[in-house]
């Protein structure tokens, strides 16, 4: 089923619902109070669930001190402030179950809705560093999305407006050199508590960098990494950065999400990019639902990522209405296809997403892999086409550029591949086809074959990788080889190194389970097994059992502190080639080990 865009009032009757791409002209509302059938959600204890916070939807005249006489709390503020409702976060006191406070705080008149606060995580696969060729420094995506060339049609113009874009995301480096000029430091914030706070300049990652990269890079020092919407010094962006949260592995909450999303729409974005999500809860997580019908009324779209479970149910907020769910493509022998990791059911549009080159943490540059790479993407070629013609709402543009897309002949992939020169070409031609050439039909025509300058990992990598994932599963009493051809269909289609492998590995159950009843003695030897194929040396046991003294039996932290004490490059096996590890320092994978288990 296709999503819909909605107006606000379209909340109190199904009837005025509309298709996302079929904008009728609507009359001038007046803000109406939400009505739902059911005053309380049910609760997905399967999905990941905050414990003890609540999000909670009011009418105008409530207020924090309305909810604190209401039940026992830790923390009580508003995250969302609108004419016709407002949505607060409540913090439970300790003891007070969910079930218990969702149902005093339904009995309230002044209480439209109540349910569990939820928890996202960014989209993206890991960070391969290590010895890459001349080839895998070219953004791919750029030829496939015909990016240049929408550049000329804007540069013929002439003058072109600006599009305000928000970028929620994990901390980025706003002094990158790509993007500290472009970024507005007045309005970027932190929102990773709910509450609006400074950001903090000394701890970012490359996800947030990287997203912002995609959509704003502006070739400052003369490099080829590009962002759609600024590459070549065209400033069509001015970027608000929103920070969700400092590290990879932080958790983001629904009240968060809705809170950033209030300041975002309320502070002149037009396009806010949400490359995170969580898989869907059993239901409609209706705050977050709201939050975004409302800031499509105000005049921002939310473009989100599909997901990286490479099924058929998106994640949310992209399953929600009103926004642009983006998938992920790949190139396989030469043709445009849907990622295997890349979610689908009723998104709406697809870019490349696999093996996606863009800005680092520090002022270099990474390659990653996700639907998290491929959402960006679409939020820069919307706000390209705003920039085109300003006249547009946020709403049209998103139609065009969803019109536009160059169909791939599979309807996982929605529209098809964003095609920014077909997008741009529209925006202009409605108001000023004087200033256009004449129409390049190739770059228009619906192709499904693409050449790229990219190389795809070599056999021999891909026999590594087997290796490794032999090594390591049979570490845990696992000598069944048929997974091996599962991690070769990882490795070629996910672009692991050897740092992202492990990740993924211990990141997961098997290890740990087979481990939990073990000796700290005989937990080092599996380990040591599942990395380099033998026991650890006497030398390496004492060395590494001290380390769990020091850390209170912190298993985890020995894993991290074993894997960062690796050199660039290791050799297992004196038959096979040297495997890189990638840079044992970069804090993608060790602070997010340290964090998350500590």
């Amino acid at each position: 089923m296709n999503k819909t865009i909605v107006s606000l009032s379209a909340i109190l009757s199904l009837t005025t619902l509309c298709n996302l791409f079929s904008f009728p002209v609507y009359a001038e509302i007046k803000p109406l109070t939400p009505v739902f059938e059911n005053k309380i959600a049910d609760i997905d204890y399967d999905a990941d669930i905050s414990e003890n916070k609540l999000l909670v939807m009011t009418k105008p005249e409530a207020n924090e001190d309305y909810l604190e006489a209401q039940i026992e709390t830790k923390d009580v503020f508003c995250v969302f402030d609108d004419d016709a409702y407002d949505i607060y976060s409540v913090e439970l006191d300790d003891g007070l179950a969910l079930e218990d406070a969702m149902d005093v705080l339904a009995g309230s008149d002044k209480v439209i809705y109540v349910e569990p606060d939820y928890l996202m995580e960014p989209e993206a696969y890991g960070t391969p560093s290590g010895p890459f060729t001349s080839k895998d420094t070219d953004q791919w995506h750029h030829q496939v999305i015909h990016t240049f060339e929408a550049w000329d049609l804007i540069s013929k113009l002439p003058s072109h407006g600006k599009t305000r874009v928000a970028v929620l995301d994990t901390n980025g480096n706003v002094f990158h050199n790509e993007i500290t000029g472009t970024v507005n430091m007045t309005l970027s914030c932190d929102f990773s508590t709910g509450k609006k706070k400074a950001l903090n300049y000394t701890e970012h990652v490359d996800h947030g960098t990287h997203v912002a990269g995609l959509i704003n890079a502006s070739s400052a020092d003369g490099t080829k990494y590009f962002g759609v919407a600024n590459g070549n010094k065209n400033d069509c962006v001015e970027l608000v950065m929103i920070s969700m949260g400092d590290l990879i592995g932080d958790k983001i909450d629904v009240a968060a999400t809705v809170a950033a999303i209030d300041y975002a729409s309320k502070n002149g974005c037009k396009v806010a990019n949400m490359s995170f999500g969580s898989a869907k809860v059993n239901g409609t997580l209706q705050t977050l639902q709201t939050a975004v019908n409302t800031a499509l009324d105000r005049g921002m779209v939310c473009v989100c990522s599909s997901g990286n479970s490479g099924n058929s149910t998106l994640n949310y907020p992209a399953s929600c209405e009103n926004t642009v769910s983006v998938g992920a493509l790949s190139v396989v022998n030469n043709k445009l296809v849907r990622s295997s990791f890349s979610s689908y059911g009723s998104v709406d549009i697809s870019a490349p997403g696999a093996d996606i080159w863009s800005m680092d943490e520090q002022d270099g540059y990474v390659i990653m892999s996700g639907t998290s790479m491929s959402s960006p993407i679409v939020a820069g070629v919307i706000s390209l086409v705003l920039a085109a013609e300003p006249s547009l709402s946020a709403k049209e543009a998103a139609k065009i550029v969803v019109d536009t897309a160059t169909s791939l002949g599979d309807s996982k992939t929605g529209a098809g591949c964003v095609n920014a020169y077909a997008a741009v070409r529209k925006a202009i031609s409605l108001k000023n086809s004087k200033y256009l050439p004449a129409e390049n039909n190739s770059l228009t025509s619906a192709t499904t074959t693409v050449a790229v300058n990219h190389d795809s990992i070599s056999k021999q990598k891909m026999l590594d990788y087997c290796i490794m994932a032999t090594y390591s599963y049979k570490a845990i009493g696992v000598n069944d080889v048929s997974f091996v051809s599962m991690e070769a269909y990882y490795c070629s289609n996910r672009c692991y190194t050897a740092c992202d492998y492990y990740n993924r590995f211990f990141s997961g159950d098997d290890f740990w389970k087979y481990t939990s009843k073990k000796s700290n003695e005989e937990f080092i030897d599996i380990l040591y097994k599942a990395l380099f194929n033998r026991v650890a040396t006497n030398r390496e046991k004492k060395i590494a059992l001290n380390y769990l003294k020091t850390y209170k039996n912190d298993r985890m932290a020995v894993v991290g502190a074993i894997l960062q004490s690796m050199a660039t490059w290791y050799t297992y096996n004196d038959t096979y080639s040297e495997l890189s590890f990638g840079n044992p320092n970069d804090p993608y994978i060790w602070t997010y080990y340290l964090k998350r288990y500590k």
